[in-house]
């Protein structure tokens, strides 16, 4: 479930790790104050429902190479 910080942590350092985390939460957070759109269904919203599409390829193309290209031991 969380290959993907593996290869952050090859590419960026060890730091990275916390940096992605802290970033996760913060747009978790964020999420009620920037979606104050009156459109509900996820049909109408093109741009959240593309954001969140291309952010879940990215994190399975992530996973993906964690799994054919396993990471180096600590």
């Amino acid at each position: 479930m969380f290959w993907w910080y593996f290869p952050l942590e090859e590419w960026f350092g060890v730091a990275s790790i916390a940096y992605v985390i802290a970033g996760v939460f913060g747009l978790i957070f964020l999420v009620p104050f920037l979606d104050r759109g009156p459109k509900r269904l996820w049909r109408e919203r093109k741009t959240a429902t593309a954001t969140a599409v291309v952010l879940l390829l990215v994190l399975a193309a992530i996973t993906v190479n964690v799994w054919v290209n396993n990471p180096k031991g600590h």
